[in-house]
């Protein structure tokens, strides 16, 4: 069974932004690894999955508008190796639950538009298509 452990310190979680960066092979483009470290750790609730102890997926997620009760996924990733075995719905799941936690009542997402077996498996999952522009589609779901 998977553990998750929650991430505060923005080092660490800098070193998992690193480690994970095979699922998120445009970040570097979008963002200083560093700086955006930082901000998740202050604002943001952070979890890394582990299985057998050994890190395998990543959930970074904010979780308070306490307006619109919108939780907002950040970043959501199963290392390439454990895909299709389960955990990234196990994942997701956990981050669902999670916000719904904090009083969220929907989350939202953001996926490139040309990751196409990340939209299947969002779409899978209940998300459905807010709205859209040539990079990316931005995807929603009652929690």
């Amino acid at each position: 069974m998977s553990e998750f452990s929650k991430i505060e310190d923005a080092a660490l979680l800098e070193k998992y932004l690193i480690d994970f960066e095979v699922c998120f092979p445009h970040l570097k483009e979008k963002v200083n690894i560093n700086e955006f470290a930082i901000k998740l750790a202050k604002y943001a609730e952070n979890y890394i999955m582990l299985e057998c102890g050994k890190p395998i997926g990543i959930t970074c997620f904010y979780a308070n508008d306490s307006e619109k009760f919108c939780g907002y996924i950040t970043l959501i990733g199963i290392m390439p190796q454990t895909q299709k075995g389960g955990f990234g719905k196990q994942l997701m799941f956990f981050t669902l639950a999670k916000m719904q936690e904090k009083g969220m009542k929907k989350a939202k997402l953001e996926v490139d538009s040309d990751n196409i077996n990340a939209q299947g498996f969002y779409y899978h999952l209940g998300f459905e298509n807010e709205k859209e522009n040539e990079k990316s589609l931005y995807l929603v779901r009652e929690i």
